[in-house]
């Protein structure tokens, strides 16, 4: 299968599914016990890791799933929704986009993300050095 027919395809997609979560992760302190808004951005970071992961960018995958993992914590009550992760999920958008240029212009490895994931890890509570926080009450549905 010749994937370079469906780069341009994704490309627009993701474009506009990244300016759908900017402006949902803007809006968060407004709706932040609102699940249905956290199941909207956990859904795009989905949608976004699979179509990049089938377009072979896989660090762009490999980043997605991580803002997931941060998103499952947050819906399972184990991460407050605050700052630190808001603040962390626009730097993944961010980050997202200038992987989508670097793959616009044929660099599909991109640059590596390392100093996020390990920022995404440690809110996560995965890396040495970070306390579990006791679990928070499961967002309202």
């Amino acid at each position: 299968m010749n994937i370079e027919k469906y780069h341009k395809i994704f490309f627009d997609e993701t474009s506009e599914e990244l300016n759908s979560l900017e402006n949902l992760l803007l809006d968060i302190d407004r709706v932040s016990s609102d699940i249905e808004s956290i199941n909207s951005i956990f859904r795009l970071f989905h949608r976004l890791k699979s179509s990049s992961a089938m377009m072979g960018l896989n660090n762009f995958s490999d980043l997605s799933h991580h803002a997931e993992d941060l998103l499952s914590g947050v819906k399972e009550g184990r991460i407050d929704i605050g700052e630190s992760v808001t603040g962390a999920l626009l730097s993944v958008v961010d980050t997202m986009r200038r992987l989508i240029k670097e793959a616009e212009s044929g660099n599909i490895t991109g640059y590596r993300s390392d100093d996020l994931l390990i920022r995404l890890k440690e809110i996560c509570g995965e890396t040495k050095g970070h306390e579990n926080n006791p679990p928070l009450p499961p967002l309202e549905k």
